[in-house]
């Protein structure tokens, strides 16, 4: 009884130190404390309560340590996101004996499940605790909301607030953080920091400042295997908040933080239950809603081990023991394994296991190694797995490490060994997926078909080849995008549910640039909601997910994402969605995952103008992308880093970048993202007449072929001076079909520009925010502000002035130096200003009247940003004619 009351205590202390670290960010403390203290008399009475707040402010931590204090005897513990919620909790409703359930993620819950959750608080038999998340990020239907606030508004359930550090705020901080010392970390490693600070601002910004510090990405060895990555500062200020550990409980927490999550039973074989209780008591360690898997928290285990290093072995033999009795282990436990025996000569594989239990140990490891990013133990794991066991799948994965690093046919050579024992349909499956991706690389090697018809020898996925074949034949090519005609064939193998899933979402995938650049929108939204609706349930389970389906899902997902930010479909709410799918992958430890996000992310961030930014993740997400074997990817991602170097100023590397791209063929994809490049490119040469003829020649050339594509040359033609007259008979001379948002914004602003009508250009500007384009928007606006004041009406001109300098400061590619030009008597009034003479002199010098020279003086001021004419005086020179 003693040490049940000190374990609670000192869980509860605990607990109230890491608060009051996230109460001095954004919150009193005194607001907190009187928070938690209602929650504890709500417990203690029975009552229950909701728990409100934003995602990472530590309410599930809260709660158990409330619960944990209060001492209940009979606990549940349902953690919501899974499709049998409903059921699990209508379940309890059948329970005689009074039970305290804790629920947590309610805002997951199924309108379904909200019901089954009001029926259960009103038998009032079981003290129910929920936890909600207020977070911006979760968007939920109608008939789910007015369910969720009868929860506390009709069924008597209170709803306490909890303030703090959401996901938002622990993402100001880690940016701030960084800026703090003039430098940027991309989206991905901004996700990973999120996912292990848990919410604690100590945390974030620490670790902020030692990755900005040393200019580098984190990578998951830093939080998963390497104590030495945190800084002795990082260290010394988080270690008090564990020092109350047992030597037992510290080892158990380093133990479980390197493996992740983990089924509970393995791990009380391994740590002891004792120790997992306890860990999860202190807020160290969560366990599932099911109650059948424990995953402790990976910074706090690196600070323990970091002042208390881990006998060697005591982890791994565990591990090996669980192997040795047939237990199926994680690939991160057989990676755990396999860099114990890598790095202990003296520990003999085949001593501890049989061959093929080896090999399988060794091959696992090797996919998670791929999967991490490790390309050097991806080559060394798979090596010793082929060494003991000639397998396919351990073929496949040395041939992805090799590829990591161009070495394209020797990637082939190993794949087209003969001594390989095929027979396994999903590692044949794999095999034949990945070398046809290899084909285009290696031409030598043998076509995507060829590679077909040698896998029907095996005969072990013939019937996936019949069904497939057409999908890899078209992506077999070298720009991913399908002509017309395909079209039918992709949506019949996307519906086909007797194909795997991936071959479905890849097909779909296909099928979101195949509608985008052909302009076709209601097909592009549906193929969308098509994919999301496959992947949902992929999403909402704990289980475990292949390398390649996740793989494949996030491929879909990233793209979906760059097709909505390029289109204008949807591209509101991308910011949003970007940052959730980061963070799922970061608690996932999906690598590729955030590899794509870091470059959806740089994207972004590049059309926003924030150009170093954008280096950042792109710079990450370019020396990533190539074991993808995604040709689309890492064409586009090379394209788009050269040109927000150069206009982050850093022309040589930007060359330098471009320079490396491979010859590609021909495809619509690889000339428009090297044609807008070169355009980028020749304009931060100072070559601005060279960058607008390439941009015109551009669209000429898209003008058949694709309506987006060529809409966008136009207007980077437009931004560097050609006349809007022009751009509007190419316009006319389209034939390529479709439109979508960002096609019709462009078109009704080229159009409204050569007219000269201010109405239209300001209904066109308003075009571009509904799009959020504010770059554009705020050009648009000038525009009809200087016509406005041309006419001299200038009510109308200072509300557009009023909506430009609204708008956020961000620009499209080139935005940023493409200012709009003073016409030659603007330019000569504001020479004459400048030389210090008034409005009088120099009406009386041009023979005009005062109010036309205050006329084009306002212009001139609208066009250079200036807030007076003394500003004026001096910014007129860049602005003046070319």
């Amino acid at each position: 009884m003693i040490r049940r009351a000190s374990t609670h205590d000192r869980a509860y202390r605990y607990q109230r130190d890491l608060l009051r670290l996230i109460a001095g960010y954004k919150s009193s403390a005194d607001a907190r404390g009187r928070a938690i203290a209602r929650l504890e008399q709500a417990v203690a009475a029975r009552r229950g309560a909701m728990l409100a707040g934003p995602a990472g402010v530590g309410k599930g931590l809260v709660v158990e340590s409330v619960v944990a204090m209060a001492g209940t005897d009979e606990v549940h513990r349902l953690r919501c996101g899974s499709m049998g919620d409903a059921d699990r909790l209508r379940s309890l409703t059948q329970a005689d004996a009074r039970v305290t359930v804790v629920v947590s993620q309610a805002h997951l819950l199924s309108a379904e499940g909200i019901e089954a959750l009001n029926e259960l608080v009103a038998r009032q038999h079981a003290t129910v605790v929920a936890t909600f998340s207020t977070s911006r990020h979760f968007i939920h239907d109608a008939d789910s909301e007015s369910l969720r606030a009868a929860l506390w508004s009709h069924s008597g359930l209170e709803r306490i607030d909890l303030t703090g550090v959401g996901i938002d705020e622990a993402d100001q901080i880690i940016q701030h953080a960084a800026e703090s010392i003039d430098t940027h970390l991309g989206l991905g490693t901004r996700a990973r920091i999120i996912d292990a600070a848990n919410g604690n601002p100590l945390v974030l910004r620490q670790l902020a400042l030692e990755l900005a510090e040393h200019d580098r990405s984190v990578g998951f060895e830093d939080f998963l295997f390497n104590s030495a990555a945190l800084s002795p500062r990082l260290v010394d200020s988080l270690y008090p908040h564990i020092a109350g550990l047992t030597p037992q409980e510290g080892i158990a927490l380093a133990s479980l933080a390197r493996i992740g999550r983990v089924p509970q039973q393995r791990a009380a074989r391994l740590v002891g239950l004792a120790n997992v209780r306890a860990l999860a008591q202190y807020g160290l360690a969560t366990v599932s809603g099911h109650g059948t898997t424990v995953q402790a928290c990976r910074v706090y285990g690196l600070v323990y081990e970091a002042r208390h290093p881990l006998p060697a072995g005591v982890l791994e033999t565990g591990l090996i023991e669980e192997a040795r009795s047939g237990q199926s282990l994680s690939d991160t436990e057989c990676f755990v394994i396999a860099n114990f025996w890598v790095n202990e000569p003296a520990c003999e594989p085949v001593a501890a296991l049989d061959r093929p239990q080896a090999a399988a140990i060794f091959e696992a490891a090797s996919r998670q190694a791929d999967l991490w990013g490790f390309d050097a133990l991806t080559q060394e794991f798979a090596s010793r797995s082929l060494a003991l066991c000639k397998t396919v799948a351990s073929a496949t994965m040395l041939s992805r490490g090799i590829a990591a690093h161009g070495r394209f046919a020797e990637a082939c050579a190993v794949l087209d060994d003969d001594a390989l024992e095929h027979g396994s349909p999903v590692d044949d499956l794999e095999h034949v997926l990945w070398r046809a991706s290899l084909a285009p690389l290696v031409p030598q090697a043998g076509s995507p078909r060829e590679v077909l018809e040698k896998a029907r020898e095996w005969q072990s996925i013939d019937d996936f080849i019949d069904r497939s074949a057409p999908l890899i034949a078209l992506l077999s090519r070298a720009d991913g995008t399908p002509i017309g005609t395909d079209i039918p064939l992709l949506n019949e193998l996307a519906s086909d549910e007797m194909l795997p899933l991936t071959v479905r979402v890849t097909a779909l995938t296909t099928l979101l640039t195949t509608h985008a650049y052909r302009g076709e929108e209601d097909d592009l939204v549906n193929t969308i909601v098509r994919g999301r609706a496959l992947l949902a349930d992929l999403w909402s389970t704990e289980g475990h997910i292949s390398r390649n389906t996740q793989k494949v899902a996030m491929v879909f997902l990233s793209e979906a994402a760059v097709v909505e930010a390029v289109t204008g479909v949807h591209r509101k709410q991308l910011e949003d969605k970007v940052m959730a799918l980061s963070l799922r992958s970061a608690e996932r430890a999906d690598l590729l995952g955030l590899t794509l996000l870091d470059l959806v992310s740089g994207y972004m961030d590049f059309k926003a103008g924030k150009h170093v930014a954008a280096v950042a993740s792109l710079e990450n997400g370019v020396t990533l992308i190539q074991r993808t074997g995604h040709q689309r990817w890492g064409t586009s991602a090379r394209c788009l880093l050269a040109r927000a170097l150069a206009c982050a100023g850093q022309l040589d590397d930007a060359e330098s970048v471009f320079r490396s791209i491979r010859p590609g063929s021909p495809g619509l994809l690889f000339t428009y993202d090297t044609d807008i490049t070169r355009i980028a490119l020749a304009h931060a040469r100072g070559d601005a007449d060279g960058a607008r003829r390439l941009a015109l020649a551009a669209a000429q050339e898209f003008a058949h072929k694709s309506r987006i594509a060529a809409s966008l040359m136009l207007y980077f033609a437009y931004q560097l001076g050609e006349p809007a007259a022009a751009l509007t008979d190419v316009i006319d001379g389209m034939t390529a079909p479709g439109s979508l948002p960002t096609t019709r914004a462009i078109e009704a602003h080229l159009r409204a520009s050569a007219a000269g009508d201010a109405r239209a250009l300001r209904a066109a500007a308003e075009g571009y925010s509904e799009l959020a384009f504010h770059a554009a928007a705020q050009l648009t606006y000038r525009e009809a502000q200087a016509l406005y004041v041309e006419r001299l009406e200038f009510a109308d001109a200072h509300e557009c002035e009023q909506l430009a300098g609204g708008s956020d400061v961000e620009s499209l590619p080139l935005a940023q130096d493409a200012r709009p030009t003073l016409t030659r008597r603007e330019a000569e009034i504001a020479m004459l200003a400048s030389q210090k003479m008034t409005n009088a002199e120099i009406a009386k010098k041009l023979f005009l009247s005062v109010r036309t020279v205050e006329s084009h003086i306002l212009q001139a001021r609208a066009k250079t940003g200036s807030a007076s004419k003394a500003e004026l005086a001096n910014n007129w020179g860049r602005f003046a004619p070319r």
